[in-house]
């Protein structure tokens, strides 16, 4: 999400104390709005730093995932956020996550697809 510039209260210290008026009346008023109505706006994925991954595991399976992160860091978490009922089945795999791959397994009876957000 991109925000309009703030105008530097500092600038305007050497005016007159009509332009430090107008400033809090009106510049800083409509940049506290803008940042108000961006805020609230927000999704999970603007406030945290992560990647999706649509996967479609079979029973007993486990599957590599590419790690989306390009700055070497492994994921912490990862959350299931769409799936059906198999999808409860899809746990972190049996091997090691590394810098470039994740592992997801299915530890159903049948194929599991779902949606998962891996978290920083």
């Amino acid at each position: 999400m991109k925000f309009t510039a703030f105008k530097e209260f500092r600038d305007l210290a050497t005016t007159s104390i009509d332009s430090i008026a107008q400033f809090l009346r009106s510049d800083y008023r409509k940049m506290i709005r803008d940042l108000d109505v961006g805020l609230t706006k927000l999704t999970l994925l603007d406030n945290f730093q992560s990647f999706v991954a649509e996967v479609t595991i079979a029973s007993a399976s486990e599957i590599q995932i590419r790690n989306r992160f390009t700055d070497g860091t492994i994921p912490t978490q990862r959350v299931v956020i769409k799936g059906g009922s198999d999808a409860q089945n899809i746990v972190d795999g049996d091997t090691k996550w590394t810098t470039d791959f994740v592992y997801l397994k299915n530890t159903g009876a049948g194929t599991a697809t779902a949606t998962v957000l891996f978290l920083k």
